[in-house]
Protein backbone atom coordinates (compact mmCIF):
# COMPACT_ATOMS: atom_id res chain seq x y z
CA UNK A 1 0.00 0.00 0.00
CA UNK A 2 1.73 3.33 -0.96
CA UNK A 3 0.55 6.98 1.16
CA UNK A 4 0.33 8.51 -2.09
CA UNK A 5 -2.64 6.50 -3.26
CA UNK A 6 -4.37 8.07 -0.35
CA UNK A 7 -2.97 11.26 0.01
CA UNK A 8 -2.62 13.09 -3.22
CA UNK A 9 -5.11 15.23 -2.87
CA UNK A 10 -5.41 15.95 0.62
CA UNK A 11 -4.62 19.08 1.88
CA UNK A 12 -2.57 19.10 4.81
CA UNK A 13 -0.05 16.61 6.83
CA UNK A 14 -2.99 16.26 10.02
CA UNK A 15 -5.41 15.03 7.03
CA UNK A 16 -2.61 12.35 5.50
CA UNK A 17 -2.33 10.72 9.09
CA UNK A 18 -5.86 10.68 9.74
CA UNK A 19 -6.56 9.00 6.44
CA UNK A 20 -3.59 6.79 6.91
CA UNK A 21 -5.27 6.00 10.45
CA UNK A 22 -8.16 5.53 8.68
CA UNK A 23 -6.47 2.53 6.24
CA UNK A 24 -4.39 1.15 8.29
CA UNK A 25 -5.87 0.76 11.27
CA UNK A 26 -8.11 -1.89 11.33
CA UNK A 27 -4.95 -3.95 9.63
CA UNK A 28 -2.91 -3.43 12.98
CA UNK A 29 -2.97 -6.17 15.46
CA UNK A 30 -2.75 -6.72 19.19
CA UNK A 31 -0.20 -4.46 20.55
CA UNK A 32 1.43 -3.06 17.38
CA UNK A 33 0.85 0.16 16.04
CA UNK A 34 2.76 2.54 13.25
CA UNK A 35 4.29 5.80 14.27
CA UNK A 36 4.38 8.36 11.37
CA UNK A 37 5.48 12.17 10.72
CA UNK A 38 4.31 13.67 7.63
CA UNK A 39 5.54 17.36 6.30
CA UNK A 40 4.58 19.50 3.66
CA UNK A 41 7.28 22.01 2.12
CA UNK A 42 6.51 25.29 0.60
CA UNK A 43 9.71 26.09 -1.25
CA UNK A 44 8.79 29.33 -2.46
CA UNK A 45 8.02 30.71 0.90
CA UNK A 46 10.25 28.24 2.95
CA UNK A 47 7.36 27.28 5.27
CA UNK A 48 7.23 23.63 6.68
CA UNK A 49 3.24 22.28 7.38
CA UNK A 50 3.64 19.36 9.61
CA UNK A 51 1.54 16.57 12.00
CA UNK A 52 2.75 13.54 13.95
CA UNK A 53 1.05 10.52 15.14
CA UNK A 54 3.34 9.51 17.90
CA UNK A 55 6.81 9.45 15.66
CA UNK A 56 10.29 11.16 17.29
CA UNK A 57 9.86 14.62 17.12
CA UNK A 58 12.53 15.57 14.40
CA UNK A 59 15.22 18.14 15.17
CA UNK A 60 15.37 21.88 14.20
CA UNK A 61 18.71 23.67 13.55
CA UNK A 62 18.61 27.46 13.27
CA UNK A 63 21.98 28.45 10.89
CA UNK A 64 21.77 31.93 11.81
CA UNK A 65 21.92 31.13 15.49
CA UNK A 66 22.80 27.63 15.89
CA UNK A 67 20.43 26.72 18.17
CA UNK A 68 18.48 23.34 17.79
CA UNK A 69 14.95 22.91 19.32
CA UNK A 70 12.47 19.89 18.67
CA UNK A 71 9.63 20.20 16.26
CA UNK A 72 6.78 19.54 18.97
CA UNK A 73 3.40 18.01 18.05
CA UNK A 74 0.95 15.79 19.86
CA UNK A 75 -0.41 13.31 18.18
CA UNK A 76 -1.63 9.36 18.51
CA UNK A 77 0.50 6.53 16.86
CA UNK A 78 -1.86 5.07 14.21
CA UNK A 79 -4.24 2.05 15.09
CA UNK A 80 -4.88 3.02 18.64
CA UNK A 81 -8.18 4.88 18.25
CA UNK A 82 -10.46 4.69 15.78
CA UNK A 83 -10.44 8.91 15.08
CA UNK A 84 -7.20 10.06 16.65
CA UNK A 85 -6.71 13.82 16.88
CA UNK A 86 -3.77 15.27 14.26
CA UNK A 87 -3.02 19.07 13.86
CA UNK A 88 -1.15 21.24 11.56
CA UNK A 89 1.58 23.16 12.98
CA UNK A 90 3.90 25.43 10.52
CA UNK A 91 7.44 26.89 11.04
CA UNK A 92 9.13 29.55 8.89
CA UNK A 93 12.51 28.19 7.60
CA UNK A 94 15.14 30.38 6.76
CA UNK A 95 18.38 29.37 4.23
CA UNK A 96 20.47 27.30 5.80
CA UNK A 97 18.38 25.75 8.41
CA UNK A 98 17.83 22.06 8.77
CA UNK A 99 15.60 19.81 9.63
CA UNK A 100 16.81 16.02 10.82
CA UNK A 101 14.11 13.29 10.63
CA UNK A 102 14.59 10.31 12.47
CA UNK A 103 13.54 6.92 13.36
CA UNK A 104 13.67 5.95 17.08
CA UNK A 105 17.04 3.23 16.15
CA UNK A 106 18.58 6.53 16.48
CA UNK A 107 18.45 7.86 19.89
CA UNK A 108 18.13 4.11 21.32
CA UNK A 109 21.30 3.09 19.73
CA UNK A 110 23.32 1.43 22.82
CA UNK A 111 26.90 0.82 23.53
CA UNK A 112 28.64 -1.65 24.84
CA UNK A 113 27.73 -0.67 28.33
CA UNK A 114 24.11 -0.77 27.73
CA UNK A 115 23.92 3.06 27.38
CA UNK A 116 21.31 4.82 25.46
CA UNK A 117 22.56 7.14 22.31
CA UNK A 118 19.40 9.59 23.74
CA UNK A 119 17.79 12.47 22.64
CA UNK A 120 20.29 15.03 24.09
CA UNK A 121 23.11 13.84 22.27
CA UNK A 122 21.46 13.78 19.34
CA UNK A 123 20.68 17.54 19.84
CA UNK A 124 23.87 18.24 21.07
CA UNK A 125 25.82 16.53 17.63
CA UNK A 126 23.18 19.13 15.88
CA UNK A 127 24.26 21.93 17.28
CA UNK A 128 28.02 21.12 16.60
CA UNK A 129 27.61 19.70 13.30
CA UNK A 130 24.95 21.39 12.31
CA UNK A 131 26.77 24.12 9.80
CA UNK A 132 27.81 20.84 7.68
CA UNK A 133 26.00 20.35 4.26
CA UNK A 134 23.41 18.00 4.22
CA UNK A 135 25.72 15.33 3.00
CA UNK A 136 28.27 15.73 5.59
CA UNK A 137 26.24 16.27 8.45
CA UNK A 138 24.91 12.42 7.33
CA UNK A 139 27.98 11.20 6.76
CA UNK A 140 29.27 12.60 10.53
CA UNK A 141 26.16 11.19 12.43
CA UNK A 142 26.60 7.62 10.75
CA UNK A 143 30.51 7.88 11.78
CA UNK A 144 29.19 9.37 15.55
CA UNK A 145 26.52 6.55 15.86
CA UNK A 146 28.73 3.72 14.45
CA UNK A 147 31.85 4.95 16.98
CA UNK A 148 28.98 4.88 19.65
CA UNK A 149 27.73 1.63 19.52
CA UNK A 150 30.95 -0.16 18.55
CA UNK A 151 30.50 -3.89 17.84
CA UNK A 152 27.01 -3.84 19.10
CA UNK A 153 24.33 -4.00 16.57
CA UNK A 154 21.28 -1.13 16.42
CA UNK A 155 18.47 -2.73 18.36
CA UNK A 156 15.79 -0.98 15.62
CA UNK A 157 15.78 0.58 12.64
CA UNK A 158 17.95 3.07 11.71
CA UNK A 159 16.62 5.98 9.23
CA UNK A 160 17.51 9.46 8.72
CA UNK A 161 16.37 12.60 6.56
CA UNK A 162 18.10 16.17 6.65
CA UNK A 163 15.82 18.48 5.26
CA UNK A 164 17.75 22.15 4.54
CA UNK A 165 15.95 25.46 3.32
CA UNK A 166 17.88 26.82 0.17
Amino acid sequence: MCCTAYCQALESPAAMLRTMNEHLGDLIEGDHFITMFAAVVDRRNRELTYARAGHPLPLLFRATTGEVSSLDAAGMMIGLVPDPRFEDHHIHLERGDKVLFYTDGVPECRNSRDELFGTESLQSFLRREGHRPCQNLLQQLEDTLNQFRGDRPFDDDVTIIVLEAT
